[in-house]
């Protein structure tokens, strides 16, 4: 499968541009109804603002975690885009992009990520994704992208620079090891999305120490937030860093 870059062609499957078998009579030229999720909400307003002044008319909603996401496209027409990071709070990469896609396989789905690796690129079109788009790719590719998408094609643009994981989030799993394994659960939960009552239930706790837990994961880790502390857990999951 070959990349294009922020200022090269974009390219599909087999370098050329192929439509996808079964889809063309589905796709719609103009989506009715878009979906925004990521957990950035500078990534997500620039996002909106893009996709509302090309498509006036159409429906245009947001999503900030997993949940949000996937309530969204149950309530959503059969035919719509779905414009998605890959990892933020109760979305863990790939298994729940499939899931994602099960939900609404007539959906079409752009992954933008900061994770901008051609083996996860190509992993998220395996599983049901139409494109995948780096954050570093310039602005004016995401147009190019849903042109592509909405024509019943694929492509993959990783951008000038594919990026690595950051090195906060390295920094960050090297203080994981001081976390205990019981914290280390908690942690990973976290990044599942799951609240105290139902991280509890699982772990047998009571919600007042699975409370305590998160306190001394975000001390320990240096998170401002539980939700700064789930996406790190699900990013550092994705990339089996913990």
């Amino acid at each position: 499968m070959k990349t294009g870059t922020a200022s090269a062609h974009l390219t599909t499957d087999d370098g050329s541009v192929t439509p996808s078998s079964g889809l063309d009579s589905e796709v719609s030229s103009f989506p009715q109804t878009i979906i925004v999720a990521d957990d950035h909400p500078i990534i997500r307003d620039a996002l909106v603002a893009l996709l509302e002044k090309r498509f006036r008319g159409a429906t245009v909603m947001v999503a900030c975690d997993y949940t949000e996401l996937s309530s969204l496209v149950l309530r959503g027409p059969k035919q719509l885009l779905v414009v998605t990071d890959l990892v933020m709070p109760g979305m863990s990469g790939l298994d729940s992009l499939r899931k994602l896609c099960d939900l609404a396989p007539a959906a079409q789905v752009i992954v933008q990520s900061s994770n901008a690796e051609q083996s996860i690129a190509e992993a998220c079109l395996r599983v049901g994704a139409r494109a995948f788009v780096g954050k570093r790719a310039t602005t004016g590719v995401i147009d190019e992208v849903i042109d592509i998408v909405m024509e019943g094609r694929t492509t993959i643009v990783l951008g000038d620079k594919p990026s690595s994981v950051p090195k906060a989030l390295v920094d960050r799993t090297a203080l994981v090891e001081q976390l205990t394994p019981q914290q280390v659960r908690v942690f990973q939960m976290l990044g599942d999305g799951l609240l105290n009552k139902q991280i509890a239930y699982s772990l047998g706790i009571s919600e007042a120490t699975v409370k305590a837990h998160v306190s001394k994961i975000l001390d320990t880790l240096r998170c401002n937030s539980r939700n700064q502390a789930a996406t790190c857990a699900s990013w550092m999951t994705e990339h089996g860093l913990i």
